[in-house]
């Protein structure tokens, strides 16, 4: 029995894109559907969250999609600029995936201008707010900006299938810091995947270093005069408008327009059957046998 107080429902909220995608390179393209297109991303998909059910037993779930432009590619032109587009064999799967979460009564959250993380972060405020735990399952290391009390990320790990679950002391063993220090050691250190400059000359060891000596970003700049290296006082000073807009593109915003809906958010009240013949229509018995029993 829980303490007075303490939360008693658990909401297990996936980054789809982002599963889907580690699901789509892990994965042989060998693995088709019925009528022999690719489906490696949806088996992916599909197991990862079976089995990250099954493991940690959340009340409730939903998935976030990325959706239109994001809001900072106007902010900065830079963001993202080279990605280049996804493969041709992914987004089709994950319509499919769409479809079969529906199928499943798993509600599907996604904003033009937004993109999938900070409806990641609006969602577990809101879900904390009604005093749940939060599990967040996404293979997009920069979520772990919201492990906190009560909220965890769970990644699916080098293999696809040794799941890595982050609470704040596993994050401060990777960074060095704890997670409300990862926005500022991003800003420091910038994110090529994601195009962010960061502070030119500022690696991972210097920003772990700085920010374990100072409290945050603005602290570093309000007394660099008390950094005694030369070299890296020199950087910081050149590089202070790149870290700050560099801070700004890696924060992710928790105050998106979308409202979590629990009671459709709540695990269970699906069509088995018709489930089961989605499924098995799509030529996928095996995930059909294997459908959780919420």
């Amino acid at each position: 029995m829980p303490a007075s107080g303490a939360p008693t429902s658990r909401i297990m909220l996936v980054d789809g894109h982002s599963v889907a995608f580690r699901a789509f390179y892990a994965i042989p393209d060998t693995i088709r559907d019925a009528q022999d297109r690719p489906a490696n991303a949806i088996y992916g998909f599909m197991n990862t969250l079976y089995r990250s059910l099954q493991d940690h037993t959340p009340t409730h779930a939903a998935v976030t999609f990325d959706v239109g432009t994001p809001f900072r590619e106007e902010m900065y032109a830079g963001y993202k600029a080279s990605r280049a587009m996804g493969p041709e064999d992914l987004e089709p799967q994950v319509e499919v995936i769409r479809t079969l979460l529906g199928a499943l009564a798993v509600p599907v959250y996604e904003l033009e201008g937004f993109e999938a993380d900070d409806l990641l972060a609006t969602l577990a405020r809101q879900a904390r707010a009604k005093r749940f735990e939060v599990d967040v399952l996404s293979g997009d290391l920069d979520v772990l900006q919201l492990v906190r009390p009560g909220v965890r990320v769970i990644t699916p790990g080098k293999t696809f299938s040794e799941p890595i679950v982050y609470d704040e002391p596993r994050v401060v063993e990777r960074y060095g810091v704890p997670p409300t220090k990862l926005r500022d050691w991003k800003a420091l250190v910038g994110d090529a995947s994601d195009e962010i400059p960061g502070v030119p000359g500022i690696g991972k060891k210097s920003a772990t270093e700085l920010l374990q000596r100072f409290e945050s970003l603005g602290e570093i700049y309000s007394r660099l005069d008390a950094i005694e290296s030369a070299r890296l006082r020199n950087a910081l000073a050149a590089g202070r408008e790149s870290a700050a807009l560099s801070r700004q593109l890696v924060t992710l915003r928790d105050d998106a327009p979308v409202e979590l809906d629990l009671a459709t958010a709540k695990l269970g009240g699906f069509d088995r059957a018709a489930a089961v013949r989605l499924f098995q229509e799509l030529g996928f018995n095996g995930l059909a046998r294997r459908m959780p029993q919420w």
